[in-house]
């Protein structure tokens, strides 16, 4: 959304530049709280079970769980889920909207704001049965960061050569920037 909503191509670069560190001091608290999380337990070798020790992604939720009051771990449980649901609803109701604006309106032959609404609230729908079957499919996966480090080099990837091509170059179609993306995934 940040991409495409930008008026230029200097607010676009901008944007990018703000959104790469703003990731970058969320990584770092991140990565701080795991240190500390290592240290609580490396002190501590009991309080941590075997079985949570083989899945790494669990230990900060076991610590929220078992180590922390009642009352602040219901807080940051309800926190939690209501970021969850606000980040879920925007990305959903982003995404039916582009997906009404950009396929449907071209796609349908005589559009009306009834069958918009109504592809609108099936694409949600769709995409939110997508979301929980890539959920129940991602619980296998030894570690979601190693899994979002996958999916975040192959689209960010894309992303970054798009908006390198379109700032280097004028030379490039849409065809030939659609082609690059799908062989680049």
């Amino acid at each position: 959304q940040r991409y495409l909503l930008a008026p230029s191509t200097r607010q676009a670069a901008r944007s990018l530049w703000i959104s790469i560190i703003f990731l970058g001091l969320v990584w770092l608290i991140f990565m701080f709280i795991g240190i500390l999380l290592w240290v609580y337990y490396k002190n501590a070798p009991g309080l941590l079970p075997q079985a949570v020790r083989m899945k790494p992604d669990q230990v900060f939720s076991y610590f929220i769980g078992h180590q922390l009051p009642m009352g602040i771990s219901g807080l940051i449980l309800a926190g939690v889920f209501a970021a969850a649901m606000s980040t879920l609803s925007s990305d959903l109701n982003s995404l039916a909207s582009v997906l009404a604006d950009d396929f449907y309106e071209k796609l349908a032959k005589t559009p009306t704001d009834q069958s918009r609404l109504l592809f609108s609230r099936l694409s949600i729908i769709v995409t939110g049965i997508g979301a929980i079957l890539l959920a129940v499919v991602l619980r296998h996966a030894k570690s979601m960061v190693e899994v979002f480090f996958q999916f975040s080099s192959i689209m960010g990837g894309g992303m970054v050569g798009m908006f390198f091509l379109g700032l280097l170059t004028k030379r490039c179609s849409k065809k030939g920037l659609y082609i690059a993306l799908v062989v680049g995934v």
